[in-house]
């Protein structure tokens, strides 16, 4: 699946996220998603779920000027349940972004 220039925005309820990556019965893999951007109203900008019962890879997938904008007590990337991402594609030139992507995906 590719997802190319989308901005999603609404999604404001608790719990609720306006982009949901979600393994229910196999593999959410080799997506890629370019020039993507949240609204200040999404409760969860980004967010990747896989429950016990499911396979939980979420690897390959490429992440090319994603955007998140938060205001308040949101969240821009939530990784939950048995959710194992490895493998992403982030642009070399955006070391920082990186970093930061690299450190949202392992404070949760």
């Amino acid at each position: 699946m590719e997802v190319h220039s989308v901005f999603a925005d609404g999604a404001s309820a608790s719990g609720s996220a306006c982009f949901l990556m979600q393994n229910l019965n196999w593999w959410t893999e080799r997506n890629t998603f370019i020039d993507v951007s949240d609204g200040y109203n999404c409760y969860k900008g980004y967010r990747f779920y896989a429950p016990s019962s499911s396979l939980p890879s979420f690897g390959y997938n490429r992440f090319l000027d994603i955007k998140a904008n938060t205001a308040g007590a949101q969240y821009a990337v939530s990784f939950e349940g048995h959710t194992y991402m490895y493998m992403r594609d982030v642009p070399p030139d955006h070391q920082q972004r990186r970093d930061r992507f690299d450190y949202l995906a392992h404070a949760g």
